[in-house]
């Protein structure tokens, strides 16, 4: 199975593979899914016939978009009552 630099690898492929273990899969389990797990976090993309996790996935020659200066303030996108480690911190000390 292959990734591409973005993250995206064929249905075809990925079901292929996931077909070794468990038969039963299919391109509409993947499409099943991708519309059922946490659909409001956009965790799965599918974009033709190619599919990627969205979060926390990334190749190593993954840095398709130009580098940017920060500006002044940047914000956390977790909430302050999220339940992980080290928000906390982020919330007392910020993001480093």
């Amino acid at each position: 199975m292959f990734l591409d630099p973005e993250g995206f690898v064929r249905m075809e492929d990925l079901v292929g593979v996931l077909q070794r273990t468990t038969p039963e899969v299919s391109v509409d389990v993947v499409h099943a899914v991708v519309a059922m797990v946490e659909p409001h976090k956009k965790r799965y993309s599918v974009v033709d016939d190619c599919v990627r996790a969205n979060h926390r996935h990334s190749t190593a020659d993954h840095n398709q978009h130009a580098s940017a200066t920060p500006p002044d303030v940047l914000f956390h996108g977790t909430g302050m009552g999220a339940a992980r480690p080290g928000v906390g911190a982020i919330g007392r000390h910020g993001a480093s």
